[in-house]
């Protein structure tokens, strides 16, 4: 007997070759796949739900009640995990979709393909891509690793053409007015759910006409030196997803 190939929780296809030389015939097959279960089908399907190696027989009978048995053994390969992330997305503007699968231990993962749910497809890894219309997208990674097996997965996501005005940061450290004793600074804030992005600006300036510090943040705090000694005024500007900003107060 023949079968197709193996993948952990695939269905594999077996093949059935027994022959016997006439007038007699094969009426009877009895399939046992290596992991308790067994078919009587003539060339049955079969799902592993474990990636090993299994010993698979076939016993055939004839009308004359004749047997013969053959074994095989069959090495179910494990499937990688396909994934990525999610968020909404603005219309507009360019999102970075990030493949978060794994390959299984040993393996690697030698293809992607994206289905953006729009009728547009990339191969890249990690592609960068652009919705043209507001809705709601069903989005597909299928991913192949070295072993010849496949997973995929699809995810919802939603593209606007507009979103939640950003919060303003209302409390930040070092307090308004606040006198420092050395050029050392942490500068400290909260986020929400609603911020995508924080800068930070610093100026000798209260009208920030000059700035000396002008960075997007990764975290809530940030390590700084001034260079020299002074008044100073910070803010923070706050983007949401459409990239709309919203300013806080001015502290000093």
């Amino acid at each position: 007997f023949d079968h197709s190939f193996a993948c952990k929780n695939d269905s594999i296809y077996f093949q059935n070759n027994s022959t016997v030389p006439g007038p007699a015939i094969i009426n009877q097959w009895l399939w046992a796949f290596g992991d308790g279960n067994s078919s009587l089908l003539e060339n049955p399907a079969h799902l592993f739900t474990e990636a090993n190696n299994y010993n698979v027989s076939l016993t055939a009978t004839t009308d004359s009640g004749c047997t013969a048995t053959g074994n095989m053994l069959v090495e179910v390969y494990p499937r990688p995990n396909a994934n990525f992330n999610t968020d909404t997305i603005c219309l507009g503007s360019v999102f970075s979709f990030i493949d978060l699968s794994s390959a299984p231990a040993g393996d690697s993962l030698i293809s992607w393909l994206w289905n953006f749910g729009d009728g547009n497809y990339s191969s890249d890894q990690s592609p960068d891509y652009t919705y043209a219309l507001p809705g709601n997208y069903s989005v597909c990674l299928k991913v192949e690793a070295l072993n010849g097996c496949i997973d995929s997965i699809v995810k919802e996501f939603v593209v606007v053409d507009s979103y939640f005005a950003p919060q303003r940061i209302l409390y930040a450290r070092p307090l308004n007015n606040f006198i420092l004793t050395d050029f050392d600074v942490s500068f400290d804030w909260s986020n929400t759910n609603r911020i995508s992005q924080v800068r930070l600006q610093v100026s000798n300036e209260d009208d920030f006409s000059y700035i000396i510090l002008d960075t997007l943040l990764d975290d809530t705090t940030l390590l700084w030196q001034f260079s020299s000694p002074g008044v100073y005024y910070y803010r923070f500007a706050t983007y949401n997803i459409c990239l709309d900003s919203s300013l806080s107060d001015i502290f000093s």
